[in-house]
């Protein structure tokens, strides 16, 4: 047996084990479609945060890509029994922005807070009634109704709240979008009633429309502004109010019933105007008055640049938007989170597509620096420090590393296009709401040199001022807001002409700083151009790597540094 091959690391078996299959992944790109998540969710602190009853968050606050729906979808298979879930399509939201008479009255001023905060904590607590009880039909809606009614005795006071739930006759069982819109219905059927006697107009979808375009006088138009507004603002509804109370008081009544109530997804194309914010606005006011509730943990999921938008538009609450700010946890990754999580997703995928030995990722990169940088920190630098992108950039690589055991330093370097590609669009469709046409904006920088000077960057920063001229163009409005002091002129410096085109630039994560030979994103100091000094004649800008291929950008000048420079 001497000339015979021993099984073992040397076998053909193992050799082929090794190596990585053309279906190899190290996940998905979004949660849904994740098949290793269940398997290989790395907390970076922010889950433990949203799954923890005595913790304060409820707003859940990231990038696209950043883990929001991760997180949400761990909670379920961690607690499948206490998440109850109200997805935004469910709910009609479409419906109830574009509904005439929701128009009509936006465009009469007239406050529609209150209804909305009413029609959240409906949906909410209904949502949770057929959880706790488990209604799936009439039968059992009137059992459960009859047995509180029995349990409240003689305390008229809930009585009357329970009494609010019968109004709602068989929609309460039904999905929420039915819900939704039978309040609607009543909401627009008692606007109505009123109306028709009161200003000598038919229906709200008539009446408010042409008294709005037929009233003789301003003092007509307040006249049916103060009525609507007092219709609105009598749905407040008491006996809601008070059935919360008992929803904490009597239903989720112990630590055996804690409850989390998730909403994810609500920046999706719809929110895309000034209702559609003032609906979420709502929601953000309607989970704070939940929080007595001491085991209902109520938590909403957005996307930064909307949360933006409800901060710096109209004010949240009378003002108190610091309440508002302090209930967010905004999803922030560091390079050893995100180094843990694909190491983790790198054992997980060697199990899943059988792929033996098992290997971390730091066992299948290459070896030896390439560009001064590591493997693992070249990966990330790629990155805006967010999981998703992570993933994205590996499944390119090892698609590339097909029949190999290990992924090589020219694979890394050939996913970098596709997967430029792919970022840009991604970052098109972030930011697209409320910035539409960015693509158009971003398309200005193709084949430029980097670094830049600020004169260089002018150049730039002035096309993408000029892209209103072109009728074509679908931001004009956030453009000539954005650019108004690029179009004054005058005696303004640099910093008050450019600096709020060049922040945005910097905040969606597409333009860096240079501190010395170090490039600074907003991902790693978010308030780095808040100061007009880093925006002096010496500052020196970059566009991230994510995104150069993708816009035909030399990199060779950039791997020379500041030498350009050094004159």
């Amino acid at each position: 047996m001497a000339g015979g091959r021993k099984r073992g690391a040397d076998s053909p078996t193992q050799g082929l084990a090794s190596r990585f299959k053309s279906n190899f992944r190290f996940g998905g790109p979004v949660a849904e479609n994740d098949p290793l998540l269940a398997e290989a969710y790395w907390d970076n602190g922010d889950y433990s945060a949203v799954e923890d009853f005595q913790d304060h968050h409820r707003f859940l606050i990231g990038r696209t890509g950043s883990g929001k729906s991760a997180a949400f979808r761990h909670l379920h298979g961690q607690h499948p029994n206490k998440v109850v879930r109200i997805a935004p399509e469910n709910l009609s939201l479409p419906y109830i922005t574009n509904l005439d008479v929701v128009r009509r009255l936006n465009d009469l001023n007239v406050h529609l807070e209150p209804f909305f905060n009413a029609l959240w904590k409906h949906v909410i607590l209904v949502e949770l009634l057929k959880h706790r009880y488990g209604i799936t039909s009439p039968e059992q809606k009137r059992t459960v109704l009859d047995q509180l009614r029995e349990t409240f005795g003689r305390d008229s006071a809930k009585r009357q709240a329970l009494d609010y739930l019968t109004e709602f006759g068989e929609s309460f069982w039904c999905e929420a979008d039915e819900r939704v819109k039978e309040i609607l219905d009543k909401f627009e059927t008692r606007l109505q009633g009123g109306a028709g006697g009161r200003i000598g107009t038919g229906a709200v979808g008539a009446s408010a429309s042409a008294a709005a375009e037929v009233a003789s006088s301003q003092e007509t138009r307040r006249e049916l502004t103060d009525y609507y507004q007092r219709v609105v603002n009598e749905t407040q509804l008491p006996r809601l109010n008070h059935m919360i109370r008992i929803l904490g008081s009597e239903i989720l009544d112990s630590r055996q019933h804690e409850t989390y109530l998730l909403i994810d997804d609500l920046d999706r194309d719809w929110v895309d105007d000034a209702v559609a914010n003032l609906l979420i606005r709502c929601l953000f006011t309607a989970v704070l008055d939940m929080g007595p509730v001491e085991n209902l943990k109520v938590l909403v999921a957005l996307r930064t640049n909307i949360f933006q938008q409800l901060q710096y538009g109209e004010k949240l609450r009378g003002g108190q938007e610091e309440k508002y700010r302090g209930l967010a946890l905004h999803i922030r990754w560091t390079a050893n989170d995100l180094k843990a999580l694909l190491n983790e997703r790198a054992e997980a995928a060697c199990r899943k597509y059988g792929v033996r030995p098992v290997r971390t990722m730091e066992q299948m990169l290459p070896g030896g620096p390439a560009r001064r940088q590591d493997a693992f920190d070249y990966i990330l630098s790629q990155t805006l420090m967010r999981p998703r992108d992570a993933i994205v950039y590996l499944n390119e690589t090892v698609r590339l590393a097909s029949g190999r055991d290990r992924i090589t330093w020219k694979n890394l370097f050939g996913a970098r296009k596709p997967y430029s590609d792919d970022r840009l669009l991604a970052l098109r469709d972030e930011w697209k709401e409320p910035y539409f046409g960015i693509d158009r904006a971003l398309e200005w920088f193709r084949n430029v040199s980097i670094p830049m000077k600020r004169e260089e960057l002018t150049k730039v920063l002035d096309d993408i001022a000029l892209l209103p001229a072109d009728s074509t163009f679908r931001g004009t409005q956030w453009v000539t807001r954005i650019c108004a002091h690029v179009y004054e002129r005058g005696d303004r410096d640099w910093s008050e002409m450019y600096g709020d085109l060049v922040r945005l630039l910097y905040t969606i994560g597409f333009l860096g700083v240079h501190e010395g030979a170090h490039e600074v994103y907003y991902h790693e100091d978010q308030f780095e151009l808040d100061d007009p000094a880093n925006l002096d004649e010496q500052a020196i800008f970059t566009v991230h790597p994510a995104f150069r291929p993708a816009l035909g950008i030399d990199e060779r000048s950039a791997q020379r540094g500041d030498k350009r420079f050094d004159d």
